[in-house]
């Protein structure tokens, strides 16, 4: 939040990645000026180093489809309505941010926000962020059941390779893109995958998916339940055209990121270890193990 100490960060950089800020299932109002500030400060800096050539920003998905209906398919030319009171404070958060960006744009240097969805897939860290803590909640039996409710999805990796590409290619300068696999996956698929993977070996994944009305009658007591109640039944479809024209990205099965990253979160001891667990496969070993072994 400190402007000064983006000077010394940027300092001889050609390109910044300004990668995604936290996100909580239960966000409060901090998490606006958090994003904001921070981009802003981030852009300041970066318009007095003269050798910034681009700077690549991550904003997302929440950016763009949230405060509408969802019954069509969302392309990078529309934005969450922020003034829509039923737009959580994540979602404006990166809207503003991703908008206070594009006003800011310097002639300096170029501009492109990348919009991820759900990212799935092997880890570089302990860290729990969003997509490792439902993960973990899928493979930890802590949720007894399922909602109605649907991910629009993308490996890490396709995400990593994104901001290379758009770092390197001019023509995206400008430009704000969509990084995300069609189409997306409810609860329930997600917990087919998890369990046709992991239930032999001892994990309890859920499988029923819970009514509304039990739902709803939960929201008035847990605050995540409240969180997601609105987002019951509703389908996240998203062009992502202008990523595969642009980037030249063909987008890999998510489904397979998903069991990766199961893996990966029981070798690094997020998930215990179960007694009919038989370690990772051979397919999977190289990002497994590469990563941990590497000490990221």
């Amino acid at each position: 939040m400190n402007g000064e100490c983006w000077k010394s960060a940027v300092s001889g950089c050609q390109y910044i990645l300004h990668v995604a800020s936290p996100f909580m299932i239960v966000p409060d109002a901090s998490c606006v000026d958090i994003a904001v500030t921070g981009t802003l400060n981030l852009l300041r800096a970066a318009s007095k180093e003269y050798s910034v050539k681009k700077v690549v920003l991550t904003s997302s998905c929440t950016a763009v489809n949230e405060g509408h209906p969802q019954d069509k398919v969302f392309d990078e030319t529309s934005w969450t309505d922020v003034t829509n009171p039923d737009v959580d404070y994540y979602s404006r958060s990166k809207t503003l941010a991703e908008k206070a960006a594009w006003d800011f744009i310097h002639f300096r240097f170029a501009l492109t926000t990348l919009n991820p969805t759900f990212v799935v897939g092997p880890l570089l860290i302990d860290e729990e962020g969003a997509s490792i803590s439902l993960m973990r909640r899928f493979l930890n039996r802590e949720m007894p059941a399922i909602p109605e409710l649907n991910l629009a999805c993308v490996d890490v990796r396709d995400v990593a390779k994104a901001h290379v590409e758009a770092m390197r290619r001019p023509e995206t300068d400008g430009e704000r893109i969509l990084i995300t696999s069609q189409p997306s996956f409810f609860f329930r698929d997600i917990a087919q995958v998890l369990g046709r993977e992991f239930r032999p070996q001892g994990y309890w994944v859920p499988y029923y998916q819970v009514p509304y009305w039990v739902l709803w009658l939960y929201s008035f007591f847990d605050k995540e339940a409240a969180a997601t109640l609105k987002r019951v039944g509703n389908i996240a479809r998203f062009d992502n055209s202008k990523a595969k024209r642009l980037l030249g990205l063909e987008f890999s099965d998510p489904a397979k990121a998903m069991v990766e990253m199961g893996y990966a979160l029981i070798e690094r001891g997020i998930v215990k270890k179960r007694p009919g667990y038989k370690g990772v496969p051979e397919q999977y070993k190289p990002w497994i193990y590469t990563n941990i072994n590497d000490g990221c």
